[in-house]
């Protein structure tokens, strides 16, 4: 008798939710630029045309060239755990013209800092207070904090 009230209690409890399955991060609406992770090629995801319309929703056609214009000496591309990160410079400029772009390929969503002029300019779909890993570091190389103006402005994602 006791043995069937626990089985008759076990019944009336809702069941366990299943196992959270981990995400995969380098999946998604741009998850074909996760490919490119390790190479140098920075204007073949420029050229995408998911990657080219927010840009140019973000920073307006003067800045998509400025941006490729600042990506012309390119590090190997990078993974933060999260997003794809582009870093580079503008030749014979390193330390003036360099630029920062962040896709995360799950949800298609970027951020972009530009420095160009003694000056940083942010964009970012990212919710406020939410940054590439590698975003802070490269901001602080680039002196934001110790007197380079930073112009950020967050941009909420198109929905998709």
């Amino acid at each position: 008798m006791r043995l069937g009230r626990r089985a008759a209690l076990l019944a009336l409890l809702p069941p366990l939710p299943a196992l959270a399955q981990p995400v995969d991060h380098k999946q998604g609406v741009l998850g074909h630029l996760s490919a490119q992770i390790g190479t140098n090629n920075t204007p073949q995801i420029l050229a995408d045309p998911a990657v080219r319309r927010t840009l140019a929703s973000l920073l307006g056609e003067p800045g998509v060239r400025l941006l490729a214009s600042n990506l012309q000496l390119v590090a190997p591309i990078a993974f933060d755990g999260t997003a794809l990160v582009l870093r580079g410079a503008r030749q014979q400029a390193l330390g003036e013209q360099e630029a920062f772009l962040s896709i995360r390929p799950r949800d298609g969503i970027m951020e972009v800092a530009i420095l160009t002029g003694g000056r940083v300019r942010f964009v970012s779909q990212r919710p406020s207070g939410e940054r590439s890993e590698m975003l802070d570091p490269q901001l602080l190389r680039w002196g934001v904090g110790r007197g380079v103006p930073l112009d950020e402005r967050r941009v909420p994602p198109a929905t998709r």
